[in-house]
């Protein structure tokens, strides 16, 4: 037997604290060419073998030793509620404020994520729900955003760490309504170094809280706590001269700011990264203009913070 897409979906519900597992109270929207996503690492799903009547490769060492269960790589649809979802574990939420927007700020290393905002993640298949999986204590420890002309829809891959998993959960009584909410392309997107706005054909955007899960002489995870900050990734520009190509080499006053929506507005996301730069690499796109892809990471300084602004 086989598992294919036919009758899987993905849930959330937040809890109250840590260790109150509780059932998924929302869906999860998840990407189509993500695959069949599986909470166990490494799991197959062509021809799964069968150990103790379970599915996917376990043995006995997993039951006996250490686990940092998790679901690496979720193949999430970038969207202000799906982000606001994942921040809220890990950053200082001011808002909202009058126009209904939310503003994110880093808190600092070794904080530990909000209690009230872990979340249990459950994978259901609609016509096996003994093989329902449930992990609880959910908390996000990376993503990455991207989106181009080719591909369109804005992605947002994360990945999530937990303490306990459930390999036989029955998620029968789960509820698994979408947000009303409209996936954010690349077409709407707008890209701003400064307050001057400039093409973007493609870029990601890696943000890693370099999140850690303490086990403490158990089994399983007792305690996350967050780690120093990265943010890193590429956006691929066209540019119109040496002066600006140079500013960015210089890492001279660059502040990049990605863009979906428009503020005070119900969809809204802007993510402002005060960056400095690699040296580019300089290409012909089509043999009619330089296009250069400018690598970069984050540089906080006195007058701009890293920060995450947006209204689900």
């Amino acid at each position: 037997m086989s598992i294919s897409t036919r009758g899987i979906a993905f849930g959330y519900g937040v809890q109250g604290s840590k260790g109150s597992a509780v059932a998924a109270t929302a869906g999860l929207r998840t990407r189509a060419e993500g695959g069949v996503s599986d909470f166990k690492v490494g799991m197959v799903p062509i021809d799964v073998p069968i150990k103790d009547g379970q599915w996917a490769r376990q043995d006995y060492s997993e039951h006996e030793g250490i686990r940092r269960p998790g679901w690496p790589g979720a193949p999430l649809i970038l969207t202000a509620g799906q982000l606001q979802l994942v921040l809220q574990q890990l950053m200082d939420e001011d808002g909202p404020d009058v126009g209904g927007n939310y503003t994110y700020t880093l808190q600092a290393a070794s904080s530990n994520p909000l209690a009230t905002a872990y979340l249990s993640l459950v994978r259901v298949n609609a016509f096996a729900a003994s093989k329902d999986k449930r992990i609880a204590d959910g908390v996000c420890t990376s993503i990455k955003i991207a989106s181009s002309e080719g591909t369109q829809p804005a992605t947002m891959d994360t990945d999530f760490l937990g303490s306990e998993i459930e390999y036989t959960y029955d998620g029968s009584g789960d509820v698994y309504t979408l947000a009303d909410e409209v996936p954010l392309f690349h077409k709407d997107f707008i890209f701003k170094i400064g307050a001057a706005a400039t093409g973007c054909p493609e870029h990601d955007i890696a943000l890693n809280f370099n999140l850690k899960a303490i086990v403490d002489n158990n089994s399983t995870p007792q305690e996350f706590i967050l780690g120093e900050f990265e943010a890193s990734g590429t956006v691929r520009i066209p540019w119109a001269d040496e002066d600006v190509l140079n500013d960015f080499k210089n890492s001279t006053a660059n502040v990049l700011h990605w863009i979906w929506g428009v503020a005070d507005s119900p969809g809204y996301i802007e993510i402002i990264v005060p960056a400095k730069y690699d040296e580019p690499e300089e290409d012909a796109d089509n043999d009619v203009r330089l296009r250069t892809s400018m690598p970069f990471k984050l540089r906080e300084t006195t007058a701009q913070d890293f920060t995450i602004i947006l209204q689900p």
